[in-house]
């Protein structure tokens, strides 16, 4: 007799045959861990849920088993009791929190039992956390999916718990005075100045899923880095052509060596010549295309949302500053941001003993949040 073991909500509905992972001892490849504030007015997380198992299919050769699970109940009561096949169930090889305005809320069951209790687990299997990627990088199996820009102290709350830089992949659409999930149909989508189409970031999710899971399923040995990182190659008689000593420069060998010695002193300079010629002018034109699209972003987002903080608050946030600073750098005679300087900041006179002393500030606030860490600046003197 074929046993197959369905899943059921709390509707008791059955949805579909329960999927382990595509490796064995883990439930589910991927959770999806939201609020249901995020998904009951327009269903986002649902339709957000449906494109990404619509493209994990052509990502990959194996079916992946993806949980998700519209979930009733958010808040949490005293005499909440979570099922241990929760614990079960987060037994997954990647973790997707929809990290809205609302998620990191210490009240709410996804915050508590889901992201937190993912965290703690994953740091203690046996992949870990964090999994070493092929080229040498490090990621974490906690892929947040960002669908609005944060506060700073919801930022510093996450990051608390991660344990690091907040990272992940935007669905945010942003325009002057909006800040919500980008949808896959937009009525303006030039008007998102992140310029972001959901299609692509789609397409991010899944890659980033792929490769965080290959990973984990076919791991890189440090032998193997080793030799990618040496550059050693072997030519089809078995004779190294390349090598590399301990400093990381290459020693040309055999024929290499003895072709490049018959070169001509006045044909290696013409090759220089030639090679500078054409190199020159793209490291020009590559320099002139960064700065003009730093400023570009300047102008078009960090601008913006100046001066939004200045229209919400009377006394803008420290981030305002953070962020006049940082436009200051590539476009310091903008007109703009000229004007918004009075509104963000203000000088004041410092003296210090001993003369020359670094002087730091602190932002202090009055919210308490569980693991934050107070930041300290340094001031430009």
């Amino acid at each position: 007799m074929h046993l197959v073991q369905l899943r059921v909500n709390f509707d008791n509905e059955i949805n579909r045959p329960l999927m382990s992972s595509i490796i064995e001892g883990y439930s589910y490849d991927v959770f999806i861990s939201y609020r249901q504030k995020d998904n009951k007015h327009d269903g986002w997380v649902t339709e957000f849920v449906d494109n990404l198992k619509g493209e994990l299919e052509s990502t990959f050769k194996e079916e992946i088993s993806v949980y998700f699970d519209i979930n009733p109940h958010d808040g949490l009561l005293e005499t909440h009791d979570v099922d241990e096949s929760l614990k079960d169930k987060l037994k997954c090889l990647v973790f997707i929190p929809i990290i809205s305005r609302t998620y990191c809320d210490p009240k709410s069951f996804a915050w508590e039992h889901e992201f937190k209790a993912f965290i703690e687990q994953a740091s203690q299997d046996q992949f870990g956390l964090k999994v070493k990627l092929p080229n040498g990088n490090v990621a974490n199996r906690v892929l947040p999916i960002r669908i609005h820009d944060l506060d700073v102290v919801d930022i510093q709350a996450c990051e608390s718990v991660l344990g690091g830089v907040l990272r992940g992949i935007e669905f945010i659409y942003k325009s002057p005075g909006v800040n919500r999930p980008l949808r896959p149909r937009e009525d303006n989508p030039s008007d998102n100045l992140n310029h972001t189409i959901y299609r692509d970031q789609i397409n991010k999710v899944a890659l980033a899923i792929r490769e965080i899971i290959e990973s984990i399923h076919y791991p890189v040995s440090s032998g193997e880095l080793k030799d990618k990182e040496s550059g050693i190659k072997a030519d089809i008689g078995g004779r190294k052509t390349i090598t590399k000593n301990s400093s990381g420069k290459d020693k040309i060998t055999s024929i290499h060596k003895l072709l490049f010695e018959k070169w001509s002193i006045k044909t290696r300079s013409m090759v220089l010549a030639l090679v500078a010629i054409v190199l020159i002018p793209a490291i020009t034109v590559v320099i002139l295309f960064y700065g003009q699209k730093q400023k570009r972003y300047a102008r078009n987002v960090i601008l913006p949302e100046i001066q939004k903080m200045v229209e919400e608050h009377f006394n803008p946030p420290p981030r305002a500053f953070q962020l006049a600073d940082e436009a200051q750098k590539v476009i310091p005679n903008d007109s703009s941001l000229i004007n918004l300087w009075p509104k963000v900041s203000e000088y004041i006179s410092l003296q210090t003993e001993p003369e020359g002393a670094t002087v730091f500030w602190i932002i202090i606030t009055s919210l308490k949040i569980p693991g934050m860490k107070m930041v300290l600046h340094r001031l430009k003197i």
